[in-house]
């Protein structure tokens, strides 16, 4: 590709990576893009224009140049249509096993998306039309399903790979005689696990055939065809796979591990989109206080991704795209002219139609948007509200499964990702416990900036930088935003502790209000072990004391849930009261004294239930 881009004004972008040319469809834009936008990845064989949105592999890109003889690797589309067989969307794999999902439109073009069509199986047709005492196989991928079908076998995969079936799917197998191919990785394994354990007691039996013989960690069926498998032996193979179990689940009981030798692993340098406070590939949290001007903040960091230069410190920058996804600004009123007056190119700024929650459903989705846009930079703003309402912030288990999917999703689509937080209304002795939430979030971040203003003089704002991971700290980093304009304004002197001290004169409030304001914000959603509040309490900068004054303030019981009657079973859980929901717990360092306000009622402490739920068990 090499000569007749360069016979397109090709430009090498700071990322090193990557080469701007004009666009193949020069029709699509206003100048004939004189100012190249289109985008070749030699090393991934991918192209993509940032202005019109063309995009697609070596084979295309070939197409395109009229180069004939070409040896680019061809397009691979495997069609999914539904059960009366009209297409509904394809997948397509291009070169370097990159596969995308596209619809077709009613003037015969194709979106590249899914979005609002059903997602069914792979040749579904077939399927419903073969007798239900017929073997199906169930595999993963397409290849695999018309491998298959060439040995005269029905079978069938869903979109996505491995970890994208659907509940619904099932109804299809109803009364069938089911054969689930697993392929052999962990993935693959849980994946047939999955399917599995949705089909029984719909199918009218299941196997597993959890490893292919003589296939190494990895394969699949075509690798055990290419190895000299016949379908004689997949049909023996098939009826000496007893049924499966869900107690046994007919899987090996311990996960297939592999191991990497760190002789074998290349070393690379830590690359940076803003040296040394925002790595690649990799999560940065931002946090601050509602109106210290973190979505400000974000836009700023957008706009010079989008030009390449304008970060402060660096002279020039990676340029690339932008997914913006914000919750809580509208678009057309506040983003657009904020994106304008800061001079960005908002032809790479690309902003989702719709909110989505990152549960399994939503990683697909912004997968899928990573993929369309192959953004340098995601912005969530702000981080809670793409976690959805079944998820306790405040639990780590819960937090942890979703940071870790951004983290490797970051570094698996080489893009980088900065999630906004607010911060807590307890205080903390450290600016790294401040965050709404549990300190997972914190802890999977490789890189924390905390957005605020001097409590004296709200106009003196800065960045300080209060974890880093993969470099020494960076020094804070002014800005003024004044009459709807933000401007850097270089080095600050500001530092954590002043950002989130009080004001002068103002009497910090009491130990105790800042206990009792975290147990009703930790509680809020619902019941937590003990456990945990005290863990969360430690973090929070809250003593154990404290907190036990907070818990008879409150009025609070420690409940046990769970299994009785036998000596360690069970949880001790701690709730709000409902007279104490959603009341405000200001001012009382002011109130009576504790002591007094219970014996009025005529309770003292003992009546509460025990404060450590540990002094029942002895």
């Amino acid at each position: 590709m090499k000569r007749p881009i360069a016979r397109r004004n090709p430009k090498q972008l700071p990322s090193g990576r990557e080469i701007a040319f004009t666009c193949i469809r020069p029709e699509l834009h206003r100048n004939g893009d004189a100012d190249p936008s289109c985008r070749w990845n030699p090393e991934k064989q991918v192209f993509l224009c940032d202005v019109c949105g063309v995009q697609g592999g070596l084979a295309d890109l070939a197409r395109a140049f009229g180069i004939i003889g070409t040896e680019a690797e061809p397009n691979v589309i495997y069609d999914y249509r539904d059960a009366g067989g009209p297409l509904v969307f394809q997948v397509v794999r291009g070169p370097g096993k990159r596969f995308w999902q596209r619809r077709p439109l009613a003037d015969g073009s194709w979106e590249s998306n899914v979005r609002g069509v059903p997602r069914l199986l792979y040749r579904l047709p077939e399927l419903l039309s073969t007798p239900l005492d017929a073997e199906v196989l169930i595999l993963e991928g397409e290849k695999n399903v018309d491998r298959a079908r060439t040995l005269g076998f029905t079978a069938t995969c869903n979109p996505g790979g491995a970890g994208k079936w659907r509940g619904e799917y099932a109804e299809h197998f109803r009364g069938r005689t089911v054969v689930i191919v697993a392929d052999n990785d962990n993935p693959g394994h849980a994946h047939a696990r999955i399917v599995a354990q949705a089909l029984v007691g719909t199918a009218a039996s299941v196997r597993v055939i959890s490893a292919l013989p003589g296939v190494d960690s990895g394969g699949d069926l075509s690798d055990w065809l290419d190895a000299g498998g016949t379908a004689d032996e997949l049909r023996e193979l098939i009826v000496s796979t007893p049924g499966y179990k869900p107690e046994s689940e007919g899987l090996p009981s311990h996960p297939r591990v592999t191991l990497i030798r760190l002789a074998d692993v290349q070393p690379e340098p830590v690359g940076w989109l803003w040296t040394p406070y925002i790595p690649r590939r990799k999560l940065t949290l931002l946090e601050g206080d509602p109106g210290v001007g973190k979505s400000w903040i974000t836009a700023a960091v957008a706009t010079g991704v989008t030009l390449g230069r304008g970060l402060p410190g660096e002279q020039r920058s990676e340029q690339g795209a932008v997914l913006m996804m914000s919750a809580e600004d509208g678009l057309a009123d506040t983003i657009r002219p904020r994106l304008d007056r800061m001079g960005a190119d908002v032809a790479r700024i690309f902003s989702p139609e719709e909110l989505l929650i990152l549960d399994d459903e939503g990683f697909l989705v912004l997968e899928e948007y990573i993929t369309q846009v192959t953004p340098a930079l995601v912005i969530l703003d702000p981080i809670v509200a793409y976690l959805g309402a079944r998820v306790d912030t405040h639990r780590a288990n819960e937090l942890r499964a979703i940071t870790a999917k951004l983290a490797k999703l970051a570094e698996r689509l080489d893009t980088t990702i900065v999630a906004v937080r607010h911060l807590s209304k307890a205080a903390s002795t450290r600016a790294i416990y401040r965050g709404i939430g549990s300190i997972d979030l914190t802890a999977a971040a490789r890189s924390v900036l905390l957005a605020g203003a001097d409590p004296d003089n709200p106009t003196n704002r800065a960045i300080v930088h209060v974890k880093s991971n993969l470099a020494a700290e960076g020094a804070s980093v002014g800005y003024t935003i004044t009459d709807g304009e933000f401007h850097w304004i270089g080095t600050s002197d500001l530092t954590a502790e002043r950002l989130l001290a009080p004001e002068s004169g103002e009497e910090s409030r009491g130990a105790l209000d800042e206990a009792v304001d975290f147990l009703k914000e930790t509680l809020n959603d619902g019941p937590q072990s003990t456990n945990e509040v005290a863990e969360e309490a430690v973090a929070a900068g809250i003593s154990e004391r404290t907190l036990k004054r907070a818990r008879r303030h409150l009025g609070m019981r420690a409940e046990r849930v769970g299994e009785r009657g036998q000596r360690g079973a069970g949880e001790w859980v701690l709730r709000l009261p409902e007279s104490v929901k959603g009341a405000n717990s200001a001012n009382i360092g002011n109130s009576a004294p504790l002591t007094d306000s219970i014996s009025e009622n005529g309770r003292n402490p003992s009546d509460l239930g025990p404060l450590n739920p540990d002094e029942l068990m002895t």
